[in-house]
């Protein structure tokens, strides 16, 4: 039983000894740096084909070309990013500040083909964010993001898509509307009809720059 104990005791003090590593300011400048770098090409991922590309390839052979290119940068990131959590572990505001934290955040949020390791993440996310060393709204997402690929209904409403009526709604839908502003306060979001209508107003700006005609959304009141 004492043997028992010490090794479970042990196994204890090494995850704890990996999670406090203390990092040297030139490994923390590296690893900001990186993050930054997997980011930019992130952003290109989650974009859209461009404009030169539609008009010189056609629409359906520019989306095509795009989505190669964009399965190839998340999956490149996504082996990045695994290697450095696997050295460094989570990556809150202690080791890369906050703007560091987001971006190890955000290119996660974006590796929807391997949710076990979304799950991973977002189980130390929650722990780090009741230590204030994680962001409460970036672990919102990421919670809703998760449920969604696991087929589950949202706890914030924040993963959303664009349906026939003109009107963006939360993918699969909420456990429990009623009480979703209430959950999205204590996590440092808007509520969520002002979120909505934000994500419509944008919408509507991008589609009325190609089309004149486009119609103006049915913003929630």
């Amino acid at each position: 039983m004492k043997k028992g104990f010490a090794l479970i005791l042990a196994a204890v003090l090494i995850i704890s000894c990996e999670n406090s590593k203390s990092l040297t300011q030139i490994e923390k400048e590296n690893l900001i740096q990186k993050l930054d770098s997997l980011v930019v090409q992130d952003q290109i991922a989650a974009g859209v084909p461009s404009d030169e590309d539609k008009r010189s390839k056609g629409v359906e052979k520019a989306w095509e070309d795009f989505t190669i290119i964009k399965d190839s940068i998340f999956k490149s990131n996504h082996k990045e990013v695994k290697s450095i959590y696997e050295k460094y572990g989570f990556l809150g505001f202690d080791k890369v500040g906050e703007q560091g934290a987001h971006d190890f955040w955000l290119l996660v949020q974006h590796f929807d083909f391997d949710v076990e390791f979304q799950e991973e993440i977002l189980k130390k996310m929650k722990k780090e964010v009741r230590r204030k060393n994680a962001n409460p709204n970036d672990y919102a997402y990421l919670q809703d993001r998760v449920n969604v690929n696991n087929g589950e209904k949202q706890i914030f409403g924040t993963q959303v898509e664009y349906k026939n009526d003109m009107r963006i709604y939360p993918k699969i839908g909420l456990i429990d509307s009623v009480n979703v502003d209430k959950r999205r306060a204590e996590y440092r979001l808007e509520p969520l009809i002002d979120e909505l209508n934000s994500h419509m107003k944008m919408m509507y700006e991008m589609n009325k720059e190609f089309n004149p005609d486009f119609p103006e959304p049915n913003y929630y009141k």
